[in-house]
């Protein structure tokens, strides 16, 4: 069945939803699927799985209008899809692998960056690292619908969740060209929490790696991104709206 999210993205874009494919519309170029497996995701899983071929989600990289792309390019950013099919490996709702950002050259922040859910939901949860270690501070998570908008801020590591029986796509912007540390998720076993389904009730599993009595925050203001209109569009909006993706400020 083809999903049609041109409206929703602010792209002529379609979705397959047999084969989780995205289909690119007159004058839209991008990058080849990465697809991510279960065997490349295992260390940050809560439960194990023999099943290593499972594809578990779909990253469409540096998506755009042919006609944008000198603009985007000048700007240093970049403009994701993903698609994360519903389910769950045991009882863990499937996610992403979780990263975090890098320090922007000379300065003391790393590089944020800008969600947006397409369809289905999402949960982000975002934790904030205590400098080079592996451990953090604060654990927050902003539970996001379609039409709604996330900020990660500088400082913080991310995963997103998939906790419905719906497909999640979802876009984003960031800065083009650094290279995301997935490292010190997966020396944790995966982040501060585990989001899994018992008795047909969902609820978070505190990660036992993670140092301190760390409590699941709700995700506020600070989290968000309003832009009434399609993620994408913001290109054409005022510099000033997604230079801070590539000159990160101080919250």
């Amino acid at each position: 069945m083809l999903l049609y999210i041109s409206l929703q993205s602010g792209l002529p874009l379609k979705v397959n939803t047999d084969d989780f494919s995205l289909e690119l519309g007159k004058g839209v170029t991008g990058e080849e699927v990465d697809i991510r497996t279960l065997g490349q995701m295992k260390e940050v899983l809560l439960f194990d799985s023999v099943d290593e071929q499972r594809k578990l989600y779909y990253m469409y990289r540096d998506v755009h209008l042919m006609d944008d792309e000198a603009e985007i390019r000048q700007r240093g950013l970049r403009y994701d899809i993903t698609i994360i099919p519903p389910g769950k490996i045991g009882k863990e709702y499937v996610k992403t692998a979780g990263h975090y950002h890098p320090y922007k050259p000379g300065t003391k922040l790393t590089y944020p960056e800008i969600y947006a859910v397409i369809a289905g939901e999402a949960h982000y949860l975002l934790q904030r690292k205590i400098g080079d270690s592996d451990e953090v501070d604060r654990v927050v998570v902003i539970k996001a619908k379609a039409g709604d908008q996330v900020y990660i801020p500088p400082g913080y590591g991310h995963i997103t969740i998939n906790p419905s029986e719906e497909i999640l796509i979802m876009a984003n912007w960031l800065a083009e060209g650094f290279k995301s540390d997935y490292d010190p998720i997966k020396r944790k076993k995966g982040g501060a929490f585990y989001e899994i389904e018992e008795n047909n009730v969902a609820k978070w599993i505190p990660n036992p790696a993670y140092k301190g009595d760390l409590i699941l925050e709700q995700g506020d203001g600070q989290f968000k991104f309003n832009f009434n209109k399609p993620l994408y569009k913001a290109i054409y909006e005022d510099e000033k709206l997604l230079d801070i993706l590539v000159n990160p400020k101080e919250q």
